[in-house]
Parts: structure tokens; sequence; C-alpha cells
């Protein structure tokens, strides 16, 4: 399960799927539209509010959670992108010590394995 799963209403991801692609029609828990990803004039992409994936079923196969799309889409990279995606919809949970930018190495515990 993903953190923005865990952490985000299925409603605020729905919202900020909606930014970050061009949404033309809902089907249930999937927004479909255009993939971020390639020049797309056939909509090919979805994400999925509940699950918290999205896949592009086209030419570019992305496939991933909502976090993984903000960070394509903005062009960062895993770590710098989870960061500005936790401080932008939900600062309550950014840490003092990486607020502050300390430079302690000890690895905040709500940051996932995987993006380290």
């Amino acid at each position: 399960m993903g953190w923005a799963k865990e952490n985000l209403s299925s409603g605020q991801r729905r919202e900020i799927a909606r930014e970050l692609f061009t949404v033309q029609s809902e089907d249930g828990a999937w927004l479909n539209g255009l993939c971020p990803f390639h020049s797309d004039s056939n909509p090919s992409f979805g994400y999925n509010f509940e699950d918290d994936v999205f896949k592009c079923f086209a030419d570019c196969v992305e496939s991933g959670d909502l976090i993984v799309l903000y960070c394509r889409v903005k062009g960062l990279d895993d770590k710098a992108g989870f960061l500005e995606f936790k401080s932008r919809f939900r600062p309550d949970l950014v840490s003092a010590s990486s607020a502050s930018g300390s430079g302690q190495s000890k690895k905040p515990s709500v940051i996932p394995e995987d993006v380290w």
C-alpha cells in the first residue's frame, strides 16, 4: 500500500490526480484521460483513486501510484518528489528535523524505504 493511500482520502487523491493529467472521463474510481508522459490524442491513461494506481495503456506503459505520478510529471527524483508531495499535501506529517534542514543523516520514519 502506498503512502498516499495510507495518508490521504480517496477524494484528496482524486483532486491531486486531476492536477497532474487531463481527465476526460470518470468510470467509477477510474479517472481516464490523456497520458502526461507521451503525445496522446486518444485517451490511454487511467488513475484509480480508490486503489491509488495509474497505468498508461499505450506507448509508454508507465505505471505506479500517485506519488510516482507526481514525481514523473514534476520531473523530480523519487526522494525529492516524495518530500515535496508530503510538504504540499500533508505538511502536518513533515518532521521538524526534515523541515528545518538540520542535516541529520537519520532517515525520517515516515518516508518509505524504497525512496531512499
